[in-house]
């Protein structure tokens, strides 16, 4: 349900700095789901027309993310300060993280 959602700054409301692209369950990260946090994999608009888009990580917890609309599909975030800062290009291979390994079907490559 979260996935296509815009992003806004709680501090602003008016303007979406970006969109889930997907949500990194905590049980992928910690092999438990009574461990750890989930996260949002955010893509923050760039500000200059012609940058590539950045990608970055939200931890899905109150403190970061206070309110979810569901409705009118907008995340309200208050990002610690430098958390934005994190976001990286976004990288056109495939990522697998639990056990580093490749799907099936796929070979070569480092992890």
């Amino acid at each position: 349900q979260l996935v296509g959602c815009a992003v806004l700054l709680a501090a602003e409301r008016t303007r979406a700095i970006g969109e889930v692209v997907g949500v990194v369950c905590r049980d992928e990260i910690t092999g438990s789901a009574a461990l750890g946090n989930d996260l949002l994999d955010v893509e923050i608009h760039p500000e200059d027309e012609g940058e590539p888009p950045l990608r970055v990580f939200l931890p899905f917890v109150p403190a970061i993310v206070p309110e979810v609309d569901v409705a009118s599909r907008r995340l309200y975030v208050t990002p610690t300060p430098g958390l934005l800062e994190l976001a990286q290009p976004a990288e056109d291979e495939d990522v697998y993280v639990r056990g580093l390994l490749p799907a099936a079907g796929k070979t070569g490559g480092s992890a």
